[in-house]
């Protein structure tokens, strides 16, 4: 047995820390999904290949019934767990999820192919087969099809990664590069080792530690994330603005956006604060929309209903381009979705004057553009609600 039980321990004791890490942060709970039910799959797959070590190699009928039983439910984990790979990987893609039920169907016909060859395995030797006299698992005549399920499921989920890594901001600012080559070259060298030797299994420990590195990116990630909206946070906003104001001079101007939801509180007041979140949440997406596609802008929550933009630009045609852009979003919203309020944003700006500006007088002037539109907006809304009334 070498070291394959004591490999397997310590990949289930990296799977229960990687469950505690998640499950105990209730915002990321709900996004992580797809990691948890990964963590259940190949932690279950671990445990059977504890017993599976145990049972091998025993002789007698019972030993052989016991070791067909455990091999049919290990493989099943197993192909689960590559297909839980694949759905992960797309986690972290702006393309089609696959977390839509009709999205994923034509993904799983290749898993459930698989397990109803390794549920007919014991009988017609399909996947594997095991001899009663040496009760050892050999590969079945079938086994190539089922290395191929196998190899499709975590290639796809190392193109997705790469492509997701390379084209979105988003993942990068998630994933190391270093945690990115682990998730993709990992798993697929483990199966190249598996298939010259057939008595090592290294998948398991290549997707733990492939895990592992993914986790505890996401983990450092929080200290920088803003729980609720999954935007960067203060924190993160300042250390970036900070050093691109200590970078020279460029061709480039520097735009400082501060955006503020207007009466906000009203609306936690009057619908409760779980809808006051789901409407931070809508202006979140909103902004990230318009910001996925513009390189050098930084978007942030700066705290409480207020988010910032940071961008460079040129042009003062492309900043006022961008205010009209996201006044025009929240009216798209407001006309499309049926709520029960009206989301509203005011919107203040500044440029950033080298040599003479601080970021705290940056913050100010964009503040108090900010202010004076808000006041605007209030203005108008109260002169609607008495019409409303008199109405």
């Amino acid at each position: 047995m070498g070291f394959r039980i004591e490999i397997d321990v310590m990949c289930v004791i990296l799977m229960l820390w990687i469950f505690h890490r998640t499950n105990s942060n209730k915002d990321e709970k709900r996004s992580q999904r797809p990691m948890l039910f990964l963590v259940y799959s190949l932690a279950g797959a671990c445990v059977l290949d504890i017993f599976c070590a145990v049972a091998q190699g025993r002789a007698g009928l019972l030993w052989n019934r016991i070791n067909h039983v455990l091999l049919v439910f290990f493989l099943i984990l197993m192909i689960l767990t590559c297909y839980m790979w694949f759905i992960y990987a797309n986690t972290f893609t702006r393309t089609k999820k696959l977390s839509n039920e009709e999205n994923c169907w034509g993904y799983r016909i290749p898993l459930f192919a698989l397990i109803i060859m390794i549920l007919f395995s014991p009988w017609a030797e399909l996947v594997y087969r095991l001899p009663e006299a040496i009760n050892y698992p050999e590969r079945g005549f079938l086994s190539f099809i089922s290395s191929m399920i196998f190899a499709f499921y975590v290639i796809m989920a190392a193109v997705q990664l790469l492509i997701a890594f390379f084209n979105d901001p988003e993942t990068k600012s998630v994933l190391s590069f270093e945690t990115c080559i682990f998730y993709i070259a990992l798993p697929p060298a483990a199966m190249v080792i598996n298939f010259f030797l057939k008595d090592i299994n290294t998948l398991i420990p290549a997707f733990s530690l492939a895990l592992a590195a993914v986790c505890f990116d996401i983990q450092i990630g929080h200290i920088s994330t803003d729980g609720l909206t999954g935007l960067n946070n203060k924190r993160q906003y300042l250390q970036f603005i900070e050093n691109c104001l200590n970078e020279p001079q460029g061709p480039l101007q520097l735009f400082l956006f501060m955006i503020d939801l207007d009466y906000f509180k009203q609306i936690n007041d009057k619908y409760g604060h779980s809808e006051g979140d789901k409407a931070l949440i809508e202006v979140a997406e909103l902004l990230k929309g318009l910001c996925s596609g513009s390189r050098g802008m930084f978007l942030a929550r700066y705290g409480g209903d207020e988010f910032v933009f940071v961008i460079k630009s040129r042009f003062d045609d492309e900043i006022i381009r961008l205010k009209r852009d996201i006044e025009n979003a929240i009216k798209d919203r407001n006309e499309k979705t049926p709520k029960k309020y009206r989301l509203s944003v005011s919107i203040g700006y500044a440029v950033y004057q080298y040599g003479t500006d601080t970021l705290e007088s940056l913050t100010a002037r964009a503040d108090d553009m900010l202010y004076k539109e808000k006041n605007d907006h209030h203005f108008i809304f109260d002169r609607e609600a008495e019409k409303e009334e008199t109405d």
